[in-house]
Parts: C-alpha cells; structure tokens; sequence
C-alpha cells in the first residue's frame, strides 16, 4: 500500500513567520520541526510569500469557513489544527463540515485574570471551550494550570497537555547588555506601564522588544509615554532570528504579565542561560525554574533584586528535561497519526 504524506492546515497565527507571540512561533515549530508532515498555513495578518503553503485568510467566520472548506478538498488536507480559543466557532463549522479538527488552547481567556475582556466575555469563552472538547477530535493545553481544569470534566482521549518546547541556545554567550530585558507582544495583560515604573525608581535599565499588539491607541500613548519619563528603552519588533541572539546579551529577563498560558519567551529566555524575574501568577510557578524570582504583579516590589548579579545557567538543563523541543514535536505527530 502506497505511503501518503499526511496533510496539516494550521490556522490561528497572524503571521508567518513569526516576529513575536507564542501561536505564531508554535505554528513555525511545527511546520518547520516535522518533515514527515505537509503543513500548510493560513494566516490573520501577513505573510513572507517566500514560503510555499501559506495564505492569508479573508476576513469574517463565513468567508474563512467557505475558503478554508474550498482548500481543504482542493489539497486533500487530512487535519485541519486551528489554535486559540476564538477559532472555536469557526472549528465548529469546519468540524460539521466533515473535516478532522485539532484544536490548541495557548491559554483559558476565561480562568485568567485578562485585563481587556469583560466577565460576559469570559463566560461565553468558557463555554466554547468546554464545548470545543465535546464535538472537535482533539483539544490540546500548552499550560499544566488549564490542563488540570480541563482533566476534573473529561477523559484524557478527548484532551493532551503538550507543553510548548524550544531548543537550548549557545554556551558562553557574551553577556554584552546591562540591565534587564523583555521582548514580547506589548499588551495591557503584560503589566509593563507598571514594570517601567518599577524599574525606574530604582534606577534599573529596562530593554523593550516587541510590537504593540493588538492594535491599542489609548494603550500605545500611555505607553510611550511612561518610556519618556524613565530610563527605559523600546526598540520595536523583531525578526524571529535576531530572538535568541538578542536575549543571549543579557542577564535578567523579565515578564511581570498579569495572565499567562506558556509564554514561548520566557522559555527561549531560559534557554539561553538568563535569570527570570516573574510575576506570581500560577502558570509561572508551574513552570519550576531555579533560577527565578517571582513578583506581585500589583506590586512589582524589585527592591531586594535590584543591582544585584543574577544567574541563570541552571535554568538551560531545565528546559531540557521539561521544554524541549523535541518532545514537544514528537506528541503533536503521535496526535496526528492517532487522528488518521
């Protein structure tokens, strides 16, 4: 019997490949870190036309459901991987399409405290996520805190725990930066007015990377803003390959974000040897780092951090036990050979 390829669609990232974000940077792992698989992707925002198999979707659920339904049968996909939670109604008109539905939860808008969705939101969120689990193939949680909900309702054929995974960097890196790093997406739910804040009163150096995302003018005033009156800087998006390279010059990365699934930059942090200062949230304890602090995200009190020599070499061996990459690509195509 002749050996067919299987075929993935991966929808849900904004771009590919990826600047910053844990979805868009799960998807280029995936695509990327599975020979055996034809990934194909659709993406929300933009795409370098360099890469063979992705597409840009067109605006509103019926559009996106009659053109990915069309693709489907046109390159006989055989699963279809939406990822996040807002996916879920448009995974419910594919799944009554026929068609074999994965879907991966990056982090349970409704059980996490998100500074910009209201509690209706959230109810109806937890909802379709529950409903998500009962009529798609598979859900999948990259967070241990949101797999353990999901664990008390329903049987562990119907949901996975697969943590994200990244590869450990380079040794002897030349730890060239002073000061403390962030790079991520720049979102209310990232407590960095706060973080800025903190950082200045006690005369901390703090390094920005990352774009303003979603799109927030009242956000993206008051931000600027806060930089002019401190010592911080913003040095705008970055390329997924200059990532690595950039978090490798520093020694401290920290990430005092009010709700988190399983944050792709604190691990790629961890990789390249830095310590974590974290905010106290439960899918931060989870993560069991020895190298890290954790902070009140209310009360970002740094005092008995600041100017003090922090090291996070233990945190490498960590993410190769817990984090890798390679366990991380091994799981998803158990999931999707189990699906055919």
């Amino acid at each position: 019997m002749e050996n067919i390829q299987l075929k993935v669609l991966h929808i849900g990232a904004k771009n590919y490949p990826p600047n910053h974000g844990g979805t868009e940077r799960l998807v280029y792992n995936l695509v990327t870190g599975m020979p055996e698989i034809e990934s194909h992707v659709f993406v929300d925002w933009e795409h370098n036309h360099d890469y063979p198999r992705v597409i840009k979707l067109p605006k509103g659920i019926i559009n996106r459901w009659k053109t990915i339904r069309k693709y489907v049968h046109k390159n006989d996909i055989g699963i279809i991987h939406l990822h996040n939670s807002k996916n879920i109604p448009l995974a419910f008109l594919l799944k009554l399409s026929g068609f074999k539905c994965v879907l991966t939860v990056h982090g349970c808008v409704w059980r996490r405290g998100e500074a910009r969705w209201s509690l209706p939101i959230k109810v109806v969120a937890f909802i379709l996520d529950f409903l998500a689990v009962i009529f798609l193939d598979k859900v999948i949680l990259v967070g241990e805190h949101d797999w353990l909900s999901f664990k008390k309702f329903f049987p562990q054929k119907k949901i996975a725990m697969v943590r994200n995974g990244v590869k450990v960097g380079r040794t002897n890196q030349n730890r060239s930066h002073s000061g403390w790093v962030f790079l991520g997406r720049i979102s209310p739910e990232k407590n960095l007015l706060n973080m800025i804040k903190a950082a200045h009163q006690l005369s901390e150096k703090l390094t920005i990377y990352g774009p303003i995302s979603p799109p927030n003018l009242k956000y993206e005033r008051a931000f600027l803003h806060e930089l002019e009156c401190s010592n911080a800087e913003w040095h705008g998006p970055v390329s997924s390959e200059q990532v690595r390279p950039i978090l490798a010059k520093y020694r401290v990365f920290v990430n005092p974000s009010l709700t988190e699934g399983l944050p792709f930059a604190v691990l790629e942090a961890a990789a390249e040897g830095l310590y974590l200062v974290l905010s106290d949230i439960r899918p931060h304890r989870l993560l069991d780092f020895p190298a890290c602090s954790f902070v009140d995200p209310d009360n970002l009190d740094i005092n008995h951090l600041s100017g003090t020599t922090l090291n996070g070499e233990v945190n490498r061996a960590h993410v190769v036990n817990n984090f890798s990459v390679e366990k991380m690509l091994k799981c998803y195509l158990n999931i999707y050979r189990s699906l055919m």
